[in-house]
């Protein structure tokens, strides 16, 4: 598909999630006109719903693939390039473009199957995330659950649905970007973080993803 309609596509997407003008701006990189839209409503992607226009179900479907490889590429940046934020940005939207699934994919195994993005923003799940068989890639990012005792990582990532425990997770300090050392793995997880000891079940340790700090890439 054109390189412009694919950014239509993600406008659309982002205005769903709720983005205002200037958190879009930086991130699409036309000026997408209302003929590009004409084109989409054409492809039954998008269509027009009092005024505005909208994805449809088949241009949802596609729209989710795009911002899947925006914000994995993101991640590829932060991570393993380990650029400036801006210029990490700016790279990720261009490489968004020509991403194949099959390289989608293995980004996805290598970060650990994130499921949101550097900024929080959630990741549309792929046909990789889920599966029972073991990664071709080793995974960078793993849940809490698979941190052996004494070691120290990177908080990366919180999976957690429920406001409450992360509301209590973050008035104890427990963040992304945090470094925390296990101290014990049973029966609870027992994590040390600025002299404190927090203490976690395993199923919530599991929706932790971490980093371990003692790996070289």
């Amino acid at each position: 598909m054109d390189v412009r309609l694919e950014e239509a596509l993600k406008l659309l997407w982002l205005k769903e999630e709720g983005w205002d003008e200037n958190e879009i701006k930086p991130i699409i990189k036309y000026s997408i006109k209302d003929e590009d839209f004409k084109i989409l409503e054409e492809k039954e992607l998008a269509k027009k719903e009092n005024g505005k226009w909208v994805l449809t179900g088949k241009g949802r479907h596609l729209a989710s693939e795009i911002i899947r490889r925006m914000r994995l590429a993101e991640w590829l940046f932060y991570e393993i390039i380990e650029g400036d934020e801006s210029l990490s940005n700016e790279a990720a939207c261009k490489l968004e473009h020509i991403l194949t699934e099959e390289a989608v994919e293995r980004i996805c195994a290598l970060m650990g199957h994130p499921r949101v993005c550097p900024h929080g923003r959630p990741i549309p799940r792929g046909k990789c995330c889920g599966k029972k068989k073991q990664d071709i890639i080793k995974p960078i990012h793993l849940p809490l659950t698979h941190v052996k005792e004494g070691e120290v990582v990177k908080v990366i990532s919180m999976n957690i649905n429920d406001r409450k425990i992360l509301h209590k997770l973050a008035s104890l300090g427990f963040v992304p970007g945090v470094k925390i050392k296990v101290v014990k793995e049973k029966p609870l997880y027992m994590i040390e973080l600025d002299e404190n000891i927090i203490s976690l079940d395993r199923e919530i340790a599991g929706k932790i993803f971490v980093k371990n700090l003692k790996k070289k890439f």
